[in-house]
């Protein structure tokens, strides 16, 4: 395969990434048109990509979902309350609204729960989590 021709193929192959069918079958044409070009086909572009030395492209890591408020369970809650009160760096504020909502764990009276103390949890609870703390 020539230069001229690898580099042709190398702006036309990204093409074939598009969701329009009418794209890609184009892109498909101009391709086979290009190594038409150079007396070569689908064949031997296949062949020559299988003896190149492609290096292998790591991918990121998979975020699992964050743990929130509403995706545990109440001895989950339990366990990640005594977690977030433990840390040495909440402010007076945050520590007494924390244990008001850890009094509504102990009670159980979920209908007690007001939305900004769930937000406090969660953001305590993300800042446990990226720290590595666990219950």
């Amino acid at each position: 395969m020539t230069p001229k021709l690898a580099d042709r193929l190398s702006k036309l192959i990204p093409r074939l990434a598009t969701d329009a069918d009418g794209e890609v079958l184009a892109t498909v044409r101009a391709i086979r048109t290009a190594l038409q070009s150079d007396g070569l086909d689908l064949h031997d572009l296949a062949a020559s990509i299988a003896k190149s030395k492609i290096p292998a492209v790591s991918r990121a890591p998979q975020i699992s979902p964050a743990l929130t408020w509403a995706a545990l369970t109440h001895q989950e809650r339990l366990a990640w309350m005594k977690v977030i009160l433990a840390a040495e760096d909440l402010g007076p504020l945050e520590r007494d609204r924390l244990r008001d909502l850890g009094e509504v764990l102990r009670t159980g009276l979920y209908s007690k729960v007001h939305y900004r103390r769930v937000m406090l949890f969660d953001a305590q609870l993300a800042r446990a989590h990226a720290r590595g703390k666990r219950p």
